[in-house]
């Protein structure tokens, strides 16, 4: 199980860490569910979503942890393949919110961008600015120029943001000073 779990949390997670990736993620969905949740789609597209919303709002806990940002910036490589695997959510996200698709593609080329120049920096203090510079500019263009007809979405968007510009390619496993 540890060695499924270290591609999710890295090498050396805690009990804490898990605790509040986990809880986080829980309390998340269960928000979610509670506020937004009511859209009409098949049961199928319900339980997709469900793990969409669980990925993003777990990987953007679960990369803030010094354990998985330490495992995934010590193999460049595997960051890569991890951003650009980030492709396939957006994508069911297409086929759930149909009339939504020029959003999720615009958004979905800004966060993987952002991601890969975020990750490519070498100076970790330039990468934790930059990167709540492309998150605020990612999150207010969302919310300013595309009129997304459900909150969910929106929602589901930004997490995903989130996830993949602020929390994953920042080295928040080694504190340099200046």
């Amino acid at each position: 199980m540890k060695k499924f779990l270290k591609y999710f949390h890295g090498e050396h997670f805690t009990k804490t860490d898990l605790l509040f990736t986990y809880l986080g993620t829980s309390l998340s969905l269960i928000l979610i569910l509670v506020f937004v949740y009511p859209i009409e789609v098949s049961i199928i597209k319900h339980i997709v979503l469900s793990f969409i919303i669980l990925d993003f709002s777990g990987g953007a806990i679960a990369n803030l942890t010094n354990s998985t940002s330490v495992f995934y910036a010590s193999r460049p490589n595997l960051q890569k393949i991890f951003i650009l695997a980030h492709i396939v959510q957006p994508i069911f996200l297409a086929w759930i919110f149909q009339k939504e698709l020029i959003t999720i593609a615009l958004t979905t080329i800004y966060t993987l961008i952002s991601s890969i120049v975020i990750s490519s920096l070498i100076d970790f203090n330039k990468q934790r600015a930059l990167a709540m510079m492309l998150l605020l500019l990612g999150i207010i263009s969302l919310l300013l120029i595309f009129k997304i007809e459900t909150y969910l979405l929106t929602i589901c968007l930004i997490l995903y943001m989130i996830k993949l510009i602020f929390s994953f390619p920042i080295n928040w496993g080694i504190i340099t000073t200046r």
